[in-house]
């Protein structure tokens, strides 16, 4: 599929366009009073709202028409936005020649204008998002922690964003949390003393009942710090504490003695705050929780070779396709009232060796679930878990096995004293310098890295300043300039990003501020050696020295950030956790699945970005990323093992674009069918930047449960609702994008053959109704129909609005008028330049607006 030229404007564009045009000749010239406008008003907007019944509660004829002053400009934006929208006035009154839209429009814009210009509304500090902050501590200290987990969650912008200036407001409590994060940070970071002793053991299980565990108790490595903490089984010893197995199997193994064979398998949900242990798996229970520090865990693990039999007495049976392989899945968690909670460490690890061979795996215990404070008790216990997690398949002759022959834990694990965290922020003073003057040295080096910029001398004699103060009271020199540097991590410099002004006069942004707005847009943390070294020399603002940056900034892991970030709140994609799947319809929708979905929209964009490819293939395209999970699901052959990765797709897997990525078709849906309105409002808004207006507050949703509309088809049940004169006028335009989609159910399988037919027909005795007439009059029916008529008319809608929402993002705040201009303004160069992705990005990052305050 192509995009197609296409030079007509919708609806929308055409009056934003004829907006700008009119407010930017009023304003280089006279201003359009609204006198002007006042006949129009009263002409079609009085008679609905106005009175003392108003329609929507809006009374049109009392609103302030000074937007600069007076306090009645979202309700003005409104009226403006359900012009744009083309519902006002309803087809049920005198129309509105385009002239009088084009008159009353130009006025809405230009008053807008003008009032965003007089308030002067800047974000004079823009604070970083929980993410933003995590990842800025992480590189910083070099502690790969969970910093932002005390903080309260980031709200949402209109546009949906989480790094929108005006929604990352601080309170004073939210500032007192920073301050304990800073403290406890550094005082990880920063060690003194002597090293802390060491648990080092080497579990063999020989048995399913709680002691049948041998453990060994391994000595202190010659090339490493920490001795070694001495076991005691026995009850009643200082430093004793217990280990026991948790390892189980079931089915038809379940009476063999254990032996480290594990068998495919998944943990069980329990409910919705606990699980159970996989049924095959080589788990520990400890009654002492390490909770801080680097943990080691070493596993001796094998790939056991398929058996050449199935059963005793048949012969061999040749394997129709390529063995499977295990994988070697890890978690740390606890013990709860109910089961288990656990958390993974990493990603899966293939074993595809015969021979036993020794696997490293490292984790922080700050970011694993640990047992509440308390006694020791089976119900409070910390838990190791490790399983083969490769896809149970029912009925396989020859599942993948591996099989374990010992594990070792290593915690806390130290490669060296002090750690390299420690050496990163406070060098050994090998010279001898005095101690003012090295401290000084580590000071400004820390300064300088938080501020993202070199420290002025005010600050950096505050600094001093401070830290010459502390350093008497403190027992060490450490402990002083935990002190003096926990100051740094609580400075607005280091919590917030440069001052970005959504109005008025517009300054540009030095070197090192472009830098950190950059790293903060594409990797979501602070600028690397490479951007900073460029700022110093006041050569990133160069044209082609940019251009080069942002491309090696895409291609770089930290990208992931931006494709993980941006996609998952512009098509968001927290709906899917929301959705409540029906099991009854949908027995084989589990956690795994709906973790697959949500990942494969991530690296299907992101595939895309770094390979620049054409943003139509957001739309349709022939390839998709999935896992052995999510191709299972979409009937896709020959894909194994739980990586992402891209294939090609043929007509009959029905996919291609987001359009058909179950993570989408399942975040709209109502968990039991898809939902055409919700479907409709998403594309709108998400990739045509239309929103529709919300619904009075006095219209109830669609409930398919109605006994109205239970027994009705959806297209008729959705024409039931259009009944109401308040619903009409909107759903006349939301609806038939969303009619479209009804091929494919509430987790995304098609439905006019296979599993997705068989599972509807258990649902509705209804025949499966696609077609509808879309605005403008073309007539459709189902998905692929519909992706071809948004590449062929609405093709420059949707580069504008892809525009328009990595602008926002960028700039971390939501556009204005002349930020929509300018956004707007970019689309002819990306379409001649071939539509990339990572052209988008390039050019949004040579934008004036985004090299702007």
């Amino acid at each position: 599929m192509r995009i197609v030229p296409h030079h007509s404007l919708t609806a929308t564009g055409l009056a934003i366009a004829i907006g700008w045009l009119g407010c930017c000749s009023a304003v280089a010239g006279e201003l359009l009073k609204f006198d002007r406008v006042t006949p129009l008003l009263q002409k079609h907007c009085y008679s609905c709202h106005g009175g003392d019944k108003p329609k929507g509660d809006l009374r049109i004829d009392r609103l302030d028409p000074d937007l600069i002053k007076g306090k009645d400009g979202d309700h003005w934006r409104e009226v403006l936005d359900r012009l744009n929208f083309g519902d006002m006035p309803p087809e049920s009154e005198p129309a509105m020649s385009a002239d009088d839209r084009e008159l009353l429009v130009q006025w809405l814009v230009q008053e807008r204008r003008r009032a965003a210009r007089a308030n002067n509304s800047t974000a004079h500090f823009r604070r970083l998002t929980r993410r933003e902050y995590e990842l800025s501590m992480q590189q910083l200290l070099g502690l790969p922690l969970p910093f932002a987990s005390k903080l309260p969650e980031d709200g949402r912008s209109a546009e949906g964003f989480r790094n929108d200036g005006e929604m990352l407001r601080m309170s004073p409590r939210q500032y007192e949390t920073y301050l304990q994060i800073a403290d406890e940070a550094l005082a990880e970071a920063i060690v003194s003393g002597p090293p802390p002793e060491v648990h080092r053991y080497r579990f063999t299980i020989t048995g399913f009942n709680p002691n049948d565990l041998q453990i060994e108790a391994l000595p202190r490595p010659d090339d490493r710090p920490g001795e070694s903490f001495e076991y005691f089984r026995r009850e009643g010893k200082d430093k004793a504490f217990r280990i026991w197995t948790m390892a189980n199997r079931e089915g038809k193994d379940k009476d063999r003695a254990f032996d480290g064979l594990l068998l495919p398998s998944a943990v069980q949900r329990h409910s919705e705050a606990a699980i159970r242990l996989p049924p095959s798996s080589f788990s520990l229970g400890f009654h002492r929780a390490f909770r801080t520090g680097e943990t080691m865990i070493r596993i001796r693990v094998a790939r056991v070779e398929p058996e050449k039999k199935t059963e005793e007495g048949e012969e061999e049976k040749k394997e129709e396709a390529p063995a499977r392989l295990p994988l070697l899945t890890v978690a740390i968690g606890c013990t709860n009232y109910h089961a288990v909670e656990l958390k993974t460490i990493g990603e899966p690890i293939v074993i595809d060796h015969t021979d036993f061979r020794t696997h490293e795996i490292r984790v922080r215990m700050e970011t694993m679930p640990v047992p509440n404070v308390g006694p020791p008790a089976d119900k409070n216990a910390a838990v190791l878990s490790a399983w083969n997690s490769a896809r149970v398949i029912k009925g396989e002759v020859n599942p993948p096995r591996m099989k374990i022959e010992w594990i070792e834990l290593e915690t806390p694990f130290l490669e060296t004293w002090p750690p390299a965290a420690h050496t990163n922020i406070v060098p050994a003073n090998d010279e001898n310098v005095a101690e003012a003057d090295y401290a000084r040295k580590v000071i400004e080096r820390f300064a300088a890295k938080a501020y993202r910029r070199p420290l002025t001398t005010a600050e950096l004699d505050r600094l001093l300043k401070y830290w010459s103060t502390s350093r008497p009271q403190a027992d060490s020199l450490e402990q002083s300039l935990r002190e003096t540097l926990g100051v740094v991590l609580s400075s607005p410099q280091f919590l917030g990003l440069a001052a970005n002004n959504s109005a008025g006069a517009q300054q540009r942004l030095d070197d090192h501020e472009l830098a950190a707005r950059l790293s903060y847009f594409l990797w979501s943390s602070t600028p690397d050696d490479a951007l900073l070294a460029l700022a110093a020399k006041s050569q990133l603002h160069e044209p082609k020295i940019l251009a080069a940056e942002v491309r090696r900034m895409i291609q770089d892991p930290r990208a992931w950030e931006f494709i993980e970030q941006f996609t998952e709140q512009w098509l968001e994609l927290d709906r899917l956790q929301r959705v409540t799947v029906n099991k009854k319809h949908y027995p084989s929708f589990s956690d795994e699945l709906a973790a697959a979905m949500r990942l494969e929209t991530l690296h299907f964009f992101g595939e895309v970005l770094r390979t620049d490819g054409n943003i139509a293939q957001l739309i349709h395209s022939d390839f998709a990323c999935v896992n052995d999970t999510l191709a299972a699901h979409y009937g896709i052959a020959g894909v194994t093992g739980s990586q992402f990765r891209r294939v090609s797709l043929e007509a009959g897997h029905h996919r291609g674009g987001l359009l058909t990525q179950a993570s989408i078709l399942t975040g709209t849906s109502d968990g039991s069918d898809g939902h055409p309105i919700k479907r409709g409002m998403w594309l709108l808004k998400n990739l045509l930047d239309e929103t529709p207006p919300p619904p009075p507050p006095t219209v109830p949703e669609l409930n398919r449960n109605d006994p109205k509309v239970r027994d009705l088809t959806i297209p008729q049940a959705i024409a039931l609702h259009r009944e109401s004169m308040a619903c009409a006028g909107c759903h006349r335009k939301i609806d038939p994008w969303g009619l479209a989609f009804e091929e494919y159910d509430a987790v995304g399988n098609w439905q006019r053959d296979g599993v997705g037919a068989t599972l509807r027909k258990q649902r509705t005795r209804h025949e499966l109704d696609s077609a509808s007439e879309l605005p403008g009059g073309v007539k459709i029916d189902g998905i692929q129909a519909l992706k071809e008529e948004l590449l062929r008319t609405r093709q420059d809608d949707f580069r504008k609005a892809l525009l328009r929402k990595t602008l926002a993002y960028s700039l971390g705040r939501s556009l204005t008028l002349d930020d929509l201009e300018a956004a707007d303004s970019l689309a002819p160069t990306l379409k001649s330049r071939g539509d990339g992705l990572a052209t988008l990005v390039e050019l949004i990052t040579a934008s004036a607006a985004f090299q702007s305050k």
